[in-house]
């Protein structure tokens, strides 16, 4: 789970989508697949116990796979925003907050 973030190359300059967790971003992978990119929101980031919180769960879900479910790439740190990132393999179709 301890990607670094130069493995993946620059994401999308304007979030694709924001809401209370942060904005979530298109990007490409090293090895050429899409991914989607989450930068928690500054609220989330400060709390003191978030990274590690957030680094616990993602080890607990490296493991799980479902056709359903977007799989978990890695959890960094962006040391000059301080905002905590969130890779997962991006999933095509419509969000659920749009259809409701």
């Amino acid at each position: 789970m301890n990607l670094a973030l130069a493995e993946f190359l620059t994401p999308q300059a304007q979030p694709n989508f924001t809401d209370g967790f942060g904005e979530r971003r298109q990007a490409i992978g090293a090895r050429n697949e899409r991914l989607e990119l989450l930068r928690l929101s500054s609220t989330l980031s400060a709390i003191p116990t978030m990274e590690a919180a957030l680094r616990d769960r993602a080890a607990r879900l490296s493991e799980f796979r479902h056709e359903s479910f977007a799989r978990l790439r890695a959890v960094d740190v962006d040391t000059s925003a301080g905002a905590l990132l969130v890779y997962s393999d991006h999933v095509s179709g419509v969000r659920l907050s749009s259809l409701l």
